[in-house]
């Protein structure tokens, strides 16, 4: 294989010929093209993780032998499935209908008819074009309906910790104000005791009128020119404070109308539930259940589609049935919680079986709940609506 270099074109073929071919046709826009013979359909997942490729084209005339080298990566290595990236199946007319399934069903992004391509050969490199965009379009931040409602939260925290200091200090500003107040009160009372006081002791004494009248003098030059002009001058300095302190307060609680807009907008925002099962009649009795009540749902028909799906866009929640085709609930569970960015979504389990030391094992890998084969409809949105409720988030207005 040639030189890796991340983040290009990787095109994986079981033809040299074929693969040459669609090389060429991608150097007039593309630079890092990569190319990967297959001719058994097997691909090592660490070969896909080293060449870390943002398009990987799947160019075999055997939809099923794609599928198989797909998914096998995936199966292999858990990081191939959580790895960013668009992959786009190429195919023959005869297998349209085919290549548009499998897309539907959320294992390829998207598919072009590539034999023969006799009347638009530059559909491939515009179709990676496409496929380049919508990558840099959605970020691995992408946030769902929980996280922007926990974000929203936080500023509302934020906002009402600080209304509480602002209002909390303005209260300490007027303290110590009325404490100055009492101050200078107090210590031009003590000044004309202690005049008086020296007048008292010095009337026992020989002293003249003229020297009680300097000790006197002394004393109110003392408190006129000293004592008061510094109590005036920290009074004066108190002032700007309190004008800050209630400006910052009027701005803080329009922001905080503002938080309370963004709240209740979240509120209104339909949650995410990601739907993992290969049985067709059980999406379409979880889609009858789920829709009316304003949840925006997802399929995955297999642990890697899911794992697959939920890399592109996180979801708020996941119904995910134990038996699949390829990974076992548990496992999926393992793999999904240890990617750090989707470790936080709720998992209920879908099972036929109660058995002790399953609920035990899916519960020591991150299972959140459970909902026992046949799903009754009550017991599902009772189940959602413990796992997904914005209005526990709510911050209470200030008083």
């Amino acid at each position: 294989m040639e030189a890796a270099r991340a983040g290009g074109v990787l095109v994986v073929s079981e033809s040299a010929t074929d693969a040459v071919l669609i090389k060429t046709l991608l150097k007039e826009d593309f630079d890092n093209v990569l190319v990967r013979i297959c001719p058994d359909a097997k691909m090592e997942a660490a070969e896909l993780l080293e060449c870390h490729p943002k398009v990987l084209l799947m160019a075999f005339r055997d939809i099923s032998k794609a599928e198989q080298c797909y998914l096998g990566l995936f199966r292999t290595h858990s990081a191939a499935a959580l790895q960013s990236h668009r992959a786009i199946l190429l195919c023959s007319k005869e297998a349209v209908k085919q290549s548009f399934e499998v897309c539907r069903r959320g294992l390829f992004d998207d598919y072009v008819l590539f034999w023969p391509m006799t009347y638009d050969a530059p559909r491939l490199r515009m179709t990676v074009h496409r496929a380049l965009a919508d990558l840099a379009s959605n970020p691995e931040n992408a946030m769902t309906a929980l996280t922007i409602a926990a974000q929203a939260r936080r500023i509302l925290d934020l906002e009402a910790t600080l209304a509480q200091q602002l209002e909390l200090g303005r209260h300490h500003i007027e303290a110590a104000g009325h404490a100055l107040v009492h101050a200078e009160r107090d210590v031009g009372t003590a000044l004309g005791a202690l005049s008086a006081g020296i007048a008292a002791a010095a009337g026992g004494r020989s002293a003249t009128p003229e020297a009680l009248d300097i000790v006197a003098a002394a004393v109110s030059r003392c408190s006129k020119d000293v004592v008061m002009p510094r109590f005036q001058n920290v009074t004066e300095l108190l002032q700007p404070l309190k004008q800050w302190a209630g400006e910052l307060q009027q701005t803080v609680s329009a922001h905080r109308e503002s938080g309370g807009t963004l709240e209740a907008l979240t509120a209104r925002l339909r949650p995410v539930v990601l739907i993992v099962d290969d049985d067709e009649f059980q999406q379409r009795l979880l889609s009858l259940m789920l829709e009316p009540e304003g949840y925006q749902l997802r399929f995955a028909s297999t642990g890697t589609e899911a794992l697959r799906e939920l890399y592109r866009s996180p979801v708020d929640l996941i119904l995910l049935d134990f038996k699949l085709p390829d990974l076992n609930g548990i496992e999926v569970t393992r793999r999904l919680k240890g990617e750090p960015r989707l470790a936080g979504i709720p998992v209920i389990m879908i099972t036929g079986n109660s058995d002790r030391d399953l609920v035990l094992e899916s519960r020591r890998k991150g299972v959140a709940d459970f909902i026992v084969k046949p799903v009754e409809r009550s017991v599902v949105l009772e189940k959602l609506r413990r796992h997904y409720s914005p209005t526990k988030s709510k911050v209470a207005s200030s008083p």
